[in-house]
């Protein structure tokens, strides 16, 4: 059976390819579990997160995440909608896209 569309594969040089971003969320509160929250949201959004720095909030300073993924093609710049909407995340900002 052949396809009547060009279908384009991981292989195929006019694939989209993901783009390396590093994202820097700022927390709301000390709930340790806003972390996999955000995780879990980048995982099931098909994100592949290559590098995680987190503070968890004390009595000084909030709490900060900087995660460093893959975005998935086609996804524009929506990792930034999907975090923000979290329970315990105060803001989100893209720091620099490869």
């Amino acid at each position: 059976m052949t396809t009547m569309f060009p279908v384009a594969t991981a292989a195929d040089p006019r694939a989209p390819r993901a783009s390396e971003t590093t994202i820097e969320v700022d927390l709301i509160g000390r709930d340790p579990h806003a972390l996999a929250r955000i995780l879990v949201t980048l995982q099931r959004r098909r994100c592949v997160v290559t590098h995680v720095d987190f503070r968890l909030a004390d009595r000084h300073r909030p709490g900060s995440l900087t995660v460093t993924l893959l975005e998935p093609p086609r996804h524009g710049r929506t990792v930034e909608a999907w975090l923000v909407n979290l329970v315990d995340v105060a803001a989100v900002r893209r720091l620099h896209a490869a």
